[in-house]
């Protein structure tokens, strides 16, 4: 799943080549992007779409019974190749973690910080296709291995990126600067 503006800053361009790749590749595999509308849109999504029939575009409003979290249940993995993120941490990264879904992202920004590759989800370098293909393809083809990225992934972002923590670790360089060193 490709959940974004369809940008190149998104890497929307990254995805249509990736899905272009692996399309044909796994035809019992269904390769969704659901987009909104943005004033300068990746050329070719709706001739992916065509060229493919198990490549699916769902642009905003979606049609009835088409959501977002419909299609994270649904989804093996999320794949979001940013070149520039909009906010820092990315929340549509913890979004899909919280669903329990491995993600495929760029290795910039807090993403790191997020995601650990092959544990919770896969790293790449930004604007590197093969890399994308490759990130992809290691989950459609390990369903179980990447069901339990997805499961680590929650896990993690719940335990580590909640009000608890966030409040403890800000306590605690609280406490640093204002205790005298002894």
């Amino acid at each position: 799943l490709f959940w974004r503006d369809p940008s190149e800053r998104n890497g929307a361009d990254i995805c249509l080549e990736a899905y272009d790749r692996l399309a044909p590749e796994f035809p019992q595999v269904d390769f969704d992007l659901a987009v909104r509308s943005h004033w300068k849109p990746v050329p070719g999504i709706d001739d992916l779409a065509s060229r493919h029939d198990n490549v699916h575009v769902y642009r905003f409003p979606y049609p009835a019974g088409i959501t977002i979290p419909g299609l994270l249940a649904d989804s093996i993995c999320a794949l979001m190749p940013f070149r520039q993120q909009s906010v820092d941490p990315q929340l549509s990264i913890m979004e899909s973690m919280a669903a329990e879904v491995p993600v495929v992202s760029t290795d910039m920004g807090s993403i790191p910080e997020f995601i650990a590759p092959r544990e919770n989800g896969m790293l790449i370098p930004s604007g590197d296709v093969g890399a994308a293909v490759e990130a992809v393809r290691y989950c459609v083809s390990n369903p179980e291995r990447a069901r339990a990225m997805g499961r680590a992934a929650r896990e993690d972002l719940l335990s580590r990126w909640n009000w608890t923590h966030w409040v403890e670790d800000l306590s605690a360089i609280y406490r640093r600067v204002v205790e005298p060193t002894r």
